[in-house]
């Protein structure tokens, strides 16, 4: 037995790697069904956007990078799904350069699903600069603040959609993400302290969720998203799994084979140390 254990603790690290890379990719490539519970923040986020009347407007701030694809791109694809599947309207609207390009790239195949109708059914108004006189201005003219223009530069009096949109206030909800700055606070500031907008949810990464966690506790935030993790919620919850449910199952599958590993390693150690009390 004691071979045993000491063929095993002088395992090439390469040989571990190789473990923790199929634990890692087997489940995003064969998925297979983990247990997820679903949070009260995630479900009190599902019943909010459930109780949406058919044709609210929505209104989405996709203040998010590439690097966050992981953790942002799941999340906002359920929540589009969700509110698809509500009827609701969408305005896709931000300040980072690359936030509302990315918002289409990530949503446009649920949107064809549903065949939702541009102009109709939602609207990306491209990136915008100034962002606080854009967002107060938008209290008051929300077209005039964002220039008339969609991210193509076609006028947004075109489109159906606009008819019913004045002011912020004409938002039954407000989506904010953010992965830094702009923040969820920067729209906090702007519609909701100010009683324009009524219902506001942020989602973050899961590494600023302190930092919303008291917009949330003080009721300036009505729901709080974060992370993969909520995502694979939120997926759960939709009955639509997705790339955050494999993400958090390779996650899961990838820790325990570091923690048998430790085990491994920590019993054989032992059990060495023991046979070797014995030799002597």
């Amino acid at each position: 037995m004691t071979a045993f254990w000491d063929k095993f603790l002088s395992l090439d690290k390469r040989i571990i790697y190789v473990f923790m890379l199929l634990a890692m990719a087997i489940p995003l490539f064969l998925p297979f069904g983990l247990p997820i519970s679903v949070s009260p923040l995630v479900q009190e986020v599902y019943d909010l956007i459930d109780s949406l009347d058919e044709g609210a407007l929505v209104f989405i701030a996709p203040e998010i990078n590439p690097q966050q694809e992981p953790e942002m791109a799941p999340m906002l694809r359920s929540l589009v799904r969700h509110l698809l599947q509500r009827k609701a309207r969408i305005v896709f609207g931000g300040f980072i350069a690359q936030g509302t390009t990315l918002a289409q790239k990530y949503t446009q195949e649920v949107f064809d699903q549903f065949g939702a109708v541009y102009g109709v059914d939602y609207v990306n108004l491209g990136p915008r600069g100034y962002l606080d006189a854009t967002l107060d201005s938008a209290r008051f003219n929300f077209v005039g603040a964002f220039a008339n223009r969609d991210i193509n530069n076609t006028p947004l009096t075109d489109f159906p959609l606009m008819v019913d949109l004045h002011t912020a206030s004409d938002f039954s909800l407000v989506i904010a993400m953010d992965v830094g700055e702009p923040s969820i606070s920067n729209y906090i500031a702007a519609w909701r302290a100010t009683g324009s907008v009524q219902r506001m949810i942020g989602v973050c990464t899961a590494a600023n969720i302190p930092g919303q966690q008291v917009n949330y506790n003080s009721g300036l935030l009505v729901g709080l998203l974060g992370g993969m993790s909520a995502a694979a919620q939120y997926e759960t919850v939709l009955g639509i799994p997705d790339s955050a449910t494999r993400g958090i199952a390779a996650q899961g599958i990838s820790h325990l084979v570091i923690v048998l590993f430790v085990v491994l390693g920590n019993i054989g150690h032992f059990a060495i140390k023991k046979n070797k009390s014995k030799e002597g």
